[in-house]
């Protein structure tokens, strides 16, 4: 009985946690472009949040510049492509302008590269630590990071 009524109590507040930021014209999660995270119909400021990062392998890789010094090589060369873009939240017909749900974001997701970049193991390192790409003649790294220790995973 006790444990039923824990359960109950963590359902609704899972639920409160989902929906609080919500205003009566919202409906449920929608998918608006395969491939990309559901979006909360009737919200704004899609990317209001969101630093420039990408989901690969359920792990998030956040753009380095300058605060994870000792995950990165003093010197970045890409090695073998390991993943493409398949969903650009820095496109508008991604999200349409809706705030992106809450929850685990598909493969392949970014918020501030193009769809169709590839990503690239950097030569030194695994793959599941430090992502690159090539933007024109400029390497950027990626980091993959524990948001609640707010550090390199690796």
């Amino acid at each position: 009985m006790v444990l039923a009524g824990c359960l109950a109590v963590g359902l609704a507040i899972g639920v409160w946690v989902t929906l609080k930021d919500r205003n009566p014209q919202t409906g449920p999660p929608a998918v608006v472009k395969a491939g990309c995270p559901a979006v909360l119909p009737g919200t704004s400021d899609a990317l209001d949040d969101y630093a420039d990062m990408v989901v690969w392998q359920q792990r998030t890789y956040v753009r380095d510049e300058g605060r994870y010094g000792s995950a990165v090589p003093a010197e970045i060369r890409l090695g073998r492509p390991v993943t493409t873009i398949g969903c650009s939240l820095a496109d508008p017909s991604s999200t349409e302008g809706n705030r992106v749900a809450p929850g685990p974001w598909p493969d392949g997701t970014a918020t501030g590269l193009d769809r169709g970049t590839p990503m690239y193991a950097v030569h030194g390192t695994r793959p599941f630590c430090l992502l690159g790409v090539k933007q024109h003649t400029e390497v950027i790294v990626y980091v993959a990071v524990d948001f609640d220790d707010n550090a390199p995973l690796c």
